[in-house]
């Protein structure tokens, strides 16, 4: 069971989101994070509500994370020690990232089979059964999950994150008719580029570009079952929930939201900060700051006020 002590966890607070204590005084462990309902001694959680529960306010030896209202109407009642912050929810997972989640071995596991060509970086982790290939890059930092193919000319850059079972760099669905009737699929040499700071969920595929490459941009995070097509290109920051499905030749715009089972049809531009809502059928076209929705997918506002 990993122990830290509460001081460590408030300082941190402190430095990266002005963090402030109330409650009382004096240093203890903290083991675990638990949810709010379930609060006891040596544990870390956190309320976002503009009340505390009262059930929460009287386990000493605990940490709470919390906005300033809620705090400001308990101060000098609570026997549970309070962190003030404006984001609960996101101080508390950084604080559980970087204090008492589990971390990555580094290495690379007996089971991987990394191809002779294939560079890899200082402090990276390679799961069982992955698989590199050649002319393949993996960045310092990154972590590689199990049963994860990198097949062939793969970019992946510093600190990313594949989970396990996703396959990258495979050739696309790009086809041509043969003048004698017969189907042939057009090889795709472009491979895959991930920027710094990417995060490929489970089970997703991302296909090698036809002559460019493929590149997903920094920071990009997809959840569990997405598909980047060949030749797409995703901008920074954006997010692409579970099932998305991004035809080749995709441009996705900075700080775009894909929905859960929404679909990109081929060559669509989605612009920066747009937001495709669950299960739209996107067969063209949309500026930027748009909130998209439908079969087929129609604007219906702006994400953003302007």
């Amino acid at each position: 069971m990993t122990h830290v002590l509460a001081s460590a966890l408030f300082d941190y607070a402190a430095d990266r989101y002005g963090a402030t204590r109330i409650g009382p005084d004096g240093d203890f462990d903290i083991n675990k994070p638990t949810v709010l309902d379930r609060v006891e001694p040596a544990c870390l959680s956190f309320c976002t509500g503009a009340t505390i529960p009262d059930a929460a306010l009287g386990v000493a030896g605990a940490v709470l994370l919390c906005k300033p209202d809620a705090a400001a109407a308990v101060q000098g009642t609570t026997t549970t020690t309070l962190m003030v912050v404006e984001n609960p929810r996101l101080v508390f997972g950084r604080l559980v990232s970087a204090f008492l989640a589990p971390k990555a071995e580094t290495g690379i596991h007996p089971s991987a089979s990394i191809h002779e060509q294939a560079q890899i970086g200082a402090n990276v982790s390679i799961g069982p059964g992955v698989v590199v290939g050649p002319d393949c890059s993996i960045g310092d930092g990154s972590v590689i999950g199990a049963n994860v193919v990198l097949e062939r000319n793969v970019q992946v850059g510093q600190g990313c994150t594949i989970r396990a079972g996703s396959t990258l760099g495979h050739p696309g669905f790009g086809i041509e008719q043969d003048i004698d009737g017969s189907m042939f699929q057009l090889p795709h040499v472009g491979g895959v580029i991930l920027e710094d700071g990417v995060t490929i969920g489970s089970q997703c595929t991302v296909v090698a570009g036809t002559i460019l490459p493929t590149r997903v941009c920094q920071n990009v995070m997809t959840d569990d079952h997405v598909h980047i097509a060949h030749n797409v290109t995703v901008g920074p920051r954006s997010l692409l929930t579970a099932c998305a499905e991004i035809s080749g030749s995709v441009t996705i715009g900075a700080d775009v939201w894909l929905g859960p089972n929404c679909s990109i049809m081929n060559k669509v531009k989605i612009g920066d900060r747009s937001m495709v809502g669950l299960g739209a059928v996107v067969t063209k076209s949309f500026d930027e700051n748009t909130v998209i929705a439908g079969n087929p997918a129609r604007a219906l506002k702006k994400r953003f006020p302007e």
